[in-house]
């Protein structure tokens, strides 16, 4: 058990090192969430020989001082990455450093425990039972530090909503820029955060055995969890700089209208160049419309497009062109019901089989093969 946690302390190294070259500026928070938990397993490996406090050295004690710290930067810096990748941040602020507080106060504290243990000696922190004092410490600082990772986990799912609800607004083919896998890990990190305390609760219920037990086979399940995800964006291409691009240049447009209140003069105007575009020129055959390029052929802000599709047809962006796309779908199966699928995919504006049967299904409770064996039979009983 001591080798699987170096093992995994030299994989973290690793992965962290590869994460910072290789990424952009949100993989930077990453390496750094994944060098914090690296540090974590280092110091389990070192705690395995702790078998007591006469096993504490004067080499070992800042090491297990500096991961009850540590535990204060996950929720931060893992709120960090997800505000980065989301393009809800492009740079640190100076008020960024409010995040820190907690980890700068309790790394002055146990500074200061560690001064007050050199000073009077080691022999006689060896020599002490714990104290009342510090058992309530202890205690205080386990549940600063859940509720902690348990805030920033909300934040982090709030960021990761408002980055999906962007995406819609934006884009009409989002099959290659998923959001799920940033969920997935947001709900691999809660698991970590309730499988940390459950491993805590096993350490004060149960029999030092059974709660060592419990502890090593949730280290070794939650390490192997935490790289795969690692690997896995490591090797993920990276879409950020498009989309990322897309958001910033609607920003900055969209600042100039953002005030700027629709008549409904104005909104009826923009109603009729939205049908037309797509009724007439049928925008939305193009596989890769983007609300950018709709915008710019239709001569409507972005922000006051987004605001015309919500509030007079009640959908996103990519909800409004894929109806449009799926029902010209259909009427190509229903003209000619023995057109080939995936023909009708490309003629349609969809990229992806998969995705066009996905999105298909969604409209229409029938997937496109469906709905023509469905159509079919319908034709034939009218014959007959």
């Amino acid at each position: 058990m001591k080798f699987l946690f170096l093992i995994g302390a030299v994989q973290g190294l690793f992965l962290s090192l590869a994460l910072f070259f290789k990424k952009e500026k949100h993989g930077k928070f990453l390496s750094l969430f994944l060098f914090l938990f690296t540090i974590e397993l280092f110091t389990e490996f070192l705690a395995i020989d702790v078998k007591s406090k006469a096993d504490l050295t004067y080499f070992n004690i800042p090491l297990f001082l500096l991961e009850n710290a540590i535990f204060l930067l996950y929720g931060p810096v893992f709120y960090f990455y997800v505000s980065f990748v989301t393009a809800e941040k492009e740079k640190l602020k100076r008020k960024d450093i409010f995040h820190f507080f907690p980890f700068i106060i309790f790394s002055l504290i146990l500074i200061g425990i560690f001064i007050h243990i050199a000073l009077t000696g080691l022999e006689n922190l060896k020599e002490s039972e714990d104290t009342k004092g510090e058992i309530i410490f202890s205690a205080i600082t386990s549940i600063s530090f859940y509720l902690q990772v348990l805030v920033y986990i909300y934040f982090s799912r709030r960021a990761m909503n408002r980055y999906k609800n962007r995406i819609l607004q934006s884009f009409s083919d989002i099959h290659k820029i998923s959001y799920r896998w940033l969920s997935i890990l947001i709900y691999a990190i809660s698991f970590v955060w309730a499988a940390t305390f459950f491993s805590t609760l096993c350490s004060i219920t149960f029999k030092e055995t059974a709660a060592n037990i419990a502890i090593n086979v949730f280290f070794i399940f939650v390490v192997i969890m935490f790289f795969s995800i690692g690997y896995f964006i490591l090797l993920m291409p990276d879409v950020y700089g498009k989309i990322h691009s897309e958001f910033k240049e609607d920003s900055v447009k969209n600042e100039k209208y953002k005030k700027n209140f629709i008549d409904d003069k104005k909104k009826r105007e923009y109603i009729s160049r939205i049908n037309k575009a797509l009724n007439e020129d049928k925008l939305y055959l193009e596989s890769d419309i983007t609300i950018k390029q709709f915008s710019e052929f239709t001569e409507i802000p972005s922000h006051h497009l987004s605001q015309v599709l919500n509030d007079a047809f009640g959908k996103n962006f990519y909800t409004f062109i894929n109806e449009f796309r799926v029902e010209y779908a259909a009427k190509l199966l229903s003209e000619n019901p023995s057109a080939n699928i995936l023909s009708v995919c490309f003629q349609s504006g969809f990229n992806s089989k998969s995705v066009f049967n996905d999105v298909f299904k969604k409209f229409k409770g029938f997937t496109p093969s469906e709905f023509r064996e469905k159509f079919s039979s319908r034709m034939y009983k009218k014959i007959k």
